[in-house]
This record gives C-alpha cells, structure tokens and sequence, in this order.
C-alpha cells in the first residue's frame, strides 16, 4: 500500500486540506495502521490558482515529517506520472526494508577440525 495525499492549493481550502488529513489519520487508526508508517507523497495540486497557498506554507502544515513532494496541475497532467513514479518508488523502497527485516537470522554453522 501507498498513498498520495492530494492537497489544493486554492487558499479557501487550506482548512478543508488539514481536514481531510486528519481524516485520513483517523481512518488508518482504527484500521491498526499509522501514515508515518506507510510509504507517502503530498501533491500540491492547482498551483494554477490565483494566488495559491505557498508550498512551503502546505509542507509546514501538512508535511512536517518532509514525504516526498511534488507540485501539481492535474487537470493539465502537470505533475501526475512524476507523483505516480514517486509513489511507486517509495513504495517499493517500503517493501523492500520491509523484506530486510523479516529475513530470519540463522546462526553461522561451526565446523569441527579434528
């Protein structure tokens, strides 16, 4: 699993943005799961808008932890194969650390000289 967490960047849905976060964080709480757990991307969509939210002001709002990023004017494509190619990275980086750690540890066979 992977998730893209959308956010406009149209000022009137700055609340709506941190909103729907939450949502999110609630959702995957009762399913016994964490966002800072799971492999993330932010887009920042509609950066077309007339005076839209400054990035750095969505990343301190919405991502403190710094996920991968990336701006976005999906209705004109602009950002959305380079957003599907971060989600999969970081997706498959996730499943890969996940593989490292459930390798089990065999304990190296002693040969006896004699």
């Amino acid at each position: 699993d992977g998730i893209v967490f959308v956010a406009d960047s149209d000022p009137g849905r700055e609340f709506a943005n941190q909103y729907s976060l939450l949502t999110l964080q609630e959702n995957l709480k009762r399913q016994g799961k964490r966002l800072a757990d799971l492999p993330l991307v932010f887009q920042w969509n509609k950066r077309d808008v007339a005076n839209p939210i400054p990035v750095s002001a969505l990343q301190s709002s919405l991502n403190p932890t710094g996920a991968p990023s990336i701006e976005a004017i999906a209705s004109r494509g602009v950002g959305v194969w380079q957003t599907k190619r971060l989600i999969l990275q970081q997706t498959l980086l996730h499943l890969r650390a996940q593989q490292q750690r459930q390798r089990p540890v065999y304990p190296t066979a002693r040969r006896e000289v004699g």
